[in-house]
């Protein structure tokens, strides 16, 4: 029986991403198994999905579990993550139906410590929400196509976010720039995460309904997130570049409410 935990970086920037993976491997029946629960000081854990597979060594076959965490250490210096226990029994077939008591021995296995640098933020960084990411994109759809936009029509603008190797909440607040012609009312975000090979994919999304106000050419200023590349190490920007659209004048076939007029 094997217990091993390792790491998929030696260093990482606060408040990035880095996966810990504890990995039993075992050529024998085990009953009763535990591992210590994983608290660190400064970090926040995000337990992931746990994996099961089958592997040949020395031509019999060894049943290996897994056991992944995203780690966001909170603070620059040395994150040092303990030595992590198994506990479990061997467990024995039974001579008898009445034999309740199989007699398996008693294992424990421990990981070696390990310590992770974790490396300040760049002070050149521009913006005050700091993004340490694999990767990190944003898009935009419309409910209605922005070349049929008609003067008092509504149309709802939502922007995606999505950060490989940050949580949900990490991902800051879209703020629709005014833009003279229209009118803008925001919707509630949605904020989540989803797991993928490499850890966490943050997404958020913010929706604004747009009303332009008159006809004509308008042009709505583009959206600019830096981040921070942590594969390369260099700033990067995610753009939603400048969009020009063209509004309609209002349908005529559309009447207007009547206001209800008042008798005193």
């Amino acid at each position: 029986m094997l217990f091993e935990a390792e790491v998929d970086r030696s260093s990482v920037y606060v408040q990035g991403q880095v996966i810990l993976t504890l990995r039993l491997e075992q050529a024998i029946n085990l009953e009763s198994r535990s591992i210590t629960e994983l608290q660190l000081d400064n970090a926040f854990v995000k337990p992931l999905e746990q994996n099961s597979f089958q592997r040949s060594r020395d031509g019999r076959p060894w049943l290996v579990h897994e056991v992944r965490y995203a780690i966001f250490p909170e603070q620059s210096g040395t994150l040092e993550i303990p030595s992590q226990t198994f506990s479990a029994r061997e467990s024995k077939p039974r001579r008898s139906f009445f034999d309740l008591n199989n007699g398996g021995r008693q294992l424990r296995r421990k990981t070696a410590p390990l310590s992770i640098e974790v490396l300040p933020r760049p002070d050149t960084f521009p913006s005050s929400t700091w993004l340490p990411a694999r990767k990190l994109v944003i898009s935009e759809n419309w409910s209605t196509p922005p070349e049929q936009l008609r003067v008092g029509e509504s149309a709802t603008r939502t922007i995606s976010i999505r950060g490989e190797g940050l949580q949900g909440a990490q991902l800051p607040p879209v703020l629709f720039p005014a833009t003279e012609g229209l009118k803008y009312y925001p919707d509630q975000p949605v904020i989540n995460e989803t797991e993928t090979a490499s850890g966490l994919l943050g997404v958020r999304q913010d929706s604004a309904a747009l009303v332009p106000t008159r006809p004509g050419s308008l042009e709505i200023p583009e959206i600019r997130i830096p981040w921070w590349d942590t594969e390369a190490q260099e700033l990067r920007h995610a753009v939603l570049p400048a969009r020009p659209i063209t509004v309609a004048a209002a349908d005529p076939t559309i009447i207007a409410p009547v206001q209800p007029c008042l008798l005193y």
